[in-house]
């Protein structure tokens, strides 16, 4: 059981409290199991309240390496620009993963949150859902990710943004301690607040012959939506090049 106060220069106090308990079984279906309950309390330096919160984990894994997990929280009040609002967040998470074969593993979890619109302040729901394959398989790895994020106002269902991404990584390791990666995703938006396209890819060829040398060089390029854009169509693309060496003395 842990109890910790402090202040940092932001002026206000924060107080956490958690209770864990965990089991490990050497035998039978069961792999092992742990659950966290977890509180916060927030107040300002002048003893005013700001937040309180409690939350639940929990964690349960099989022999056969196929785990289950869940994250449950709610909050007093939430924030939107700085400001406290009077509109109680609620999340609640469930997910899985199944890691039994090097080459193939799945991951996936949902998400339904209520929580609010930053640019309006409105009470929202959030609905969030991903599914990934990755693994191993001799010299190549590979991460592929999907995620679908919707976020409608809580008082009509009014679909305000949604949100598609698709996200692939990879590496190839060749003889002689060359390497190569790749990092590539796409997000699609669409809604009432906005319709857009971000864009995104990453690709080096490097050089690691121990771990404590690293030399690397790529190119990268992104297209996503200019932030300080008067229109907010406006695209802005970025290209270009870049390389890191670095080298360690152990002593």
């Amino acid at each position: 059981m842990l109890l910790s106060g402090f202040t940092d220069l932001q002026g206000y106090r924060r107080e956490n409290a958690g209770l864990v308990w965990r089991e490990n079984w050497n035998e039978g279906r069961l792999s092992q199991a742990n659950a966290t309950l977890r509180w916060r309390n927030l107040s300002w330096w002048n003893g005013d309240p700001m937040d309180r919160a409690v939350g639940l984990d929990g964690y349960l894994e099989t022999a056969g390496r196929l785990s289950f997990f869940f994250n449950w929280d709610a909050a007093g009040r939430t924030w939107a620009d700085d400001h406290a609002l009077s509109v109680a967040a609620r999340s609640l998470t469930l997910g899985g993963n199944w890691n039994r074969l090097s080459s193939i593993r799945f991951g996936w979890n949902a998400t339904r949150a209520r929580t609010v619109d930053l640019p309006s302040g409105d009470p929202a729901r959030l609905q969030t859902a991903t599914l990934s394959v990755y693994g191993t398989a001799g010299s190549i790895s590979y991460n592929l990710t999907g995620q679908q994020s919707d976020l409608d106002r809580d008082a009509d269902a009014l679909r305000l943004i949604r949100a598609r991404e698709l996200v692939a990584s990879g590496s190839w390791q060749f003889p002689l301690f060359i390497y190569v990666k790749t990092q590539a995703f796409v997000v699609r938006y669409d809604g009432t607040e906005e319709e857009s396209v971000d864009k995104f890819l990453k690709a080096f060829v490097g050089w690691q012959p121990n771990a404590f040398t690293n030399a690397y060089v790529g190119w990268s390029g992104q297209r996503r939506r200019d932030p300080t854009a008067v229109i907010p169509s406006e695209r802005m693309v970025e290209r270009g090049l870049f390389a890191k060496l670095a080298y360690a003395v152990q002593f």
